[in-house]
């Protein structure tokens, strides 16, 4: 996937955050826009940042999302 992420600093000017909009979230988690609107209008993961009218995600909130959804064949509840 071709990313033009934006670095963009924190209110303490000392943290970045990788952050793109919601196309490229989209696609980097294999989800359609459609249904990552769906997931915000219902308040469920993964978070996202709203500047403006503009909807973007963080690279870190949408690495978090995959892991939670990480099934494990191997272990045994």
């Amino acid at each position: 996937m071709e990313r033009t992420a934006k670095t963009v600093l924190g209110r303490d000017n000392s943290i970045q955050y990788v952050v793109v909009d919601e196309k490229q979230a989209a696609a980097y988690v294999n989800l359609s826009v459609k249904t990552l609107q769906a997931r915000r209008a219902a308040h469920k993961t993964p978070a996202f940042l709203k500047i403006g009218r503009s909807i973007r995600y963080r690279m870190a909130d949408l690495d978090a999302f995959l892991a939670a959804h990480r099934v494990d064949p191997e272990a045994r509840a």
